[in-house]
């Protein structure tokens, strides 16, 4: 019986050598190699894409400030073209007012003559009337 038990050892051993050699053999290593360089591998895709985040997110606030910059810069142009305008057309405003009040006071002044003359006139028909009366 000694030697079914020695036989059954060993068999039980070698089932035991091969679960081992499953579980720690050269195959779980390798996948844990392999699982490793992944891993590393990805670490190292994680750091690039933080990397290029924080650039793209450094060229996104220069590219807004600009964008600011030149907002502003532009508001300030059309403010100045605004008042620029703006006092033309007041100075505008004003000469045409200035123009249409000198062509009033001419006419006006030629009215009166006219009213004037008209008065003569009437005045002189009327002495003539009476003188022919």
């Amino acid at each position: 019986m000694s030697k079914n038990n020695g036989a059954a050892n060993d068999a039980q051993l070698s089932r035991i050598d091969a679960v081992k050699n499953l579980i720690f053999g050269d195959e779980m290593q390798q996948i844990n190699e392999r699982l490793n360089v992944f891993e590393e591998r990805l670490l190292s895709i994680e750091a690039n894409f933080q990397e290029v985040q924080e650039q793209i997110e450094e060229q996104l606030d220069t590219v807004n400030n600009a964008i600011e910059t030149r907002l502003q810069t532009i508001d300030n142009q059309i403010s100045a073209v605004d008042d620029k305008v703006g006092k033309s057309i007041d100075r505008t405003i004003k000469t045409f007012q200035k123009e249409m009040q000198k062509d009033l006071t001419q006419v006006q002044k030629k009215t009166s003559d006219e009213r004037t003359k008209l008065a003569d006139m009437l005045i002189k028909l009327g002495n003539t009337m009476k003188k022919n009366t």
